[in-house]
């Protein structure tokens, strides 16, 4: 596990899909979709967001999305923005 998806953990969720109860406790780093296409493929983690349970399975698609695929593309993109954000400030991030 690496250092920034331990960090993800008691996070506020930055996805905030419609009906998202921001449950803390539940709260991972989801990896966004991948320029890679199939099965194995996953985003690096510094492309991921705070997710709960229950943004992290509409956005894996194990819980039906409430909202169009451009409310969930627009959300992914501020989410990522915002846990790179939060990551940068605590200095788990750094620019080269």
């Amino acid at each position: 596990m690496s250092k920034l998806t331990r960090a993800a953990r008691l996070r506020s969720c930055s996805l905030r899909l419609p009906g998202c109860q921001n449950a803390r406790e539940t709260v991972i780093l989801a990896h966004a979709p991948s320029v890679e296409s199939g099965r194995g493929y996953k985003s690096p983690d510094w492309w991921s967001a705070f997710a709960c349970s229950h943004c992290h399975d509409i956005v894996d698609g194990r819980r039906p999305a409430p909202c169009g695929n451009d409310v969930i593309l627009e959300r992914w993109f501020k989410g990522v923005f915002e846990t790179q954000f939060t990551f940068f400030n605590e200095g788990l991030l750094r620019e080269e």
